[in-house]
């Protein structure tokens, strides 16, 4: 059986940035993305979410774009 990493980092991705996600949550997901994802592309992917979201007026697609610029912050800021 095959793993669909390119799946399981889209679902991981959208727990982090679109829920509510728990702390120890975002915590896990921080220390272990680059085992399946560079930082480059996991920035890509978080500035291409937030565009996506930042200019709706809907509140909860809204947020989705916070959560996502949040993340995209704290993983700029482990980089240095």
């Amino acid at each position: 059986m095959q793993c669909n990493f390119a799946g399981l980092f889209s679902a991981k991705l959208a727990v982090v940035s679109i829920s509510n996600p728990d702390f120890m949550y975002q915590e896990a997901f921080l220390t272990t993305y680059r085992t399946f994802i560079t930082s480059r592309e996991l920035i890509e992917k978080l500035v291409s979410r937030y565009s996506r979201f930042s200019h709706m007026t809907d509140p909860k697609k809204k947020r989705f774009s916070r959560l996502a610029f949040s993340l995209l912050v704290r993983v700029v800021d482990e980089l240095w």
